[in-house]
């Protein structure tokens, strides 16, 4: 399985070596399941060899590799930044109840991450008493 990761991040810095990488500072130790079979699943899978790979991987290429804050980064609109858990029907769909923005959840947490790469908070943690009327659901 690490080979594959292997192969799968050198193909991937190599197709584009412009590229600015950000992912989510997930740890990937203390994520736990209630079924056995997801846990033994997550163990096999190898999840956390990918940051240590991606990032030695990067730095040989002289590429940067940038993590952010993964809160509420699946419930977050990237159009208007609302947060809720609403705004996530089912696995694959982000649809905001708010602006109404909809896409794959897949892509709409690429945009999202993107746009956190750089900030300290993300938006919807940020202080909201700023021009953008950011509202924080109960999550």
């Amino acid at each position: 399985m690490r080979q594959e990761i292997n192969r799968a991040i050198n193909q991937a810095l190599d197709a584009h070596p412009e590229a600015r990488i950000v992912y989510e500072n997930l740890s990937v130790a203390s994520m736990r399941f209630h079924a056995r079979s997801m846990n033994a699943y997550l163990y096999a899978s190898q999840l956390g060899h990918i940051p240590k790979q991606l990032a030695w991987a990067a730095a040989k290429r002289g590429m940067a590799v940038h993590t952010v804050n993964p809160a509420y980064s699946s419930q977050e609109c990237p159009r208007c930044h609302f947060v809720s858990r609403a705004n996530r029907p089912d696995q694959k769909t982000f649809r905001c109840v708010v602006c109404g923005y909809h896409d794959h959840a897949d892509h709409k947490a690429a945009l999202t991450l993107a746009a956190r790469w750089g900030d300290h908070a993300p938006i919807c943690l940020q202080d909201q008493r700023g021009s953008q009327g950011v509202a924080l659901a109960a999550t």
